[in-house]
């Protein structure tokens, strides 16, 4: 009949009926709708002389990825024989169940992928000193949703260890001579140098490479003789 009508809006959710707002716009992100829902919107024209018409327009919503952040644990000081635990945080703004795999790599070469659901997983030495160790998270929603995150860090030096260090022999006389032996090993296998301090009642008397102390020179009968073996390999004691 000519005129302007004037409009008025229903949002719903078309599965449950729910209503959710009567704007002309509406922000899902105000409500809990999530991907596979049915969203509806009913507009109902009023003209001046009171007749009315109705129209509905509805729209599945897409399904939402997930977000995850990735976290390894230690994080920093992390040696060469340390065992790295990969740690997903997840999220789904759609409510969807998400499972979680994990992708190492080792200064760029992969490992074997492991997966331990939505938990964590572990990737154990033996690492080389200087390498990069990088875990990468993908959550999966179930229903064509992913995403990703990675989390690194580097393999610290580790010292040489000293498993063992004996006197022989074990009851001296004094013009005796004392010899040190000492079973070394380094865990990255690298190259080390050994040292060697004698004291004598606590005093320093000889400090270098030497293995051996003699008594005719260094000790008298009744003084207390001790050697403390320091092994190095560039990066640490």
């Amino acid at each position: 009949d000519g005129g302007s009508p004037t409009f008025t809006y229903a949002w719903s959710d078309a599965g449950s009926g729910a209503s959710l707002g009567s704007a002309d716009t509406l922000d899902l992100a105000t409500t809990t709708l999530a991907g596979g829902d049915l969203l509806r919107c009913t507009a109902t024209a009023t003209d001046a002389e009171g007749g009315t018409g109705t129209g509905t327009a509805e729209v599945t919503l897409d399904n939402r990825a997930p977000s995850v952040t990735a976290s390894l644990s230690p994080s920093t000081s992390v040696s060469s024989s340390d065992t790295l635990t990969c740690s997903a945080a997840t999220s789904d703004p759609d409510g969807d169940t998400v499972s979680t795999t994990f992708a190492w790599t080792v200064s760029g070469t992969a490992t074997a992928a492991s997966s331990a659901g939505s938990g964590s997983s572990t990737l154990s030495g033996a690492f080389s000193y200087g390498d990069t160790v990088v875990c990468t998270a993908t959550a999966d929603d179930g229903n064509g949703g992913t995403a990703t995150d990675s989390a690194s860090v580097s393999i610290t030096n580790s010292p040489p260890d000293i498993a063992s260090v004996s006197l022989t022999p074990s009851a001296p006389q004094t013009d005796d001579t004392l010899t040190v032996s000492a079973s070394v090993s380094d865990p990255e296998g690298d190259p080390y140098s050994v040292t060697y301090d004698w004291y004598v009642d606590g005093t320093l008397v000889v400090s270098g490479s030497g293995t051996t102390l003699d008594g005719s020179v260094w000790f008298e009968k009744g003084e207390v003789v001790y050697v403390e073996v320091e092994a190095d390999d560039g990066g640490g004691t």
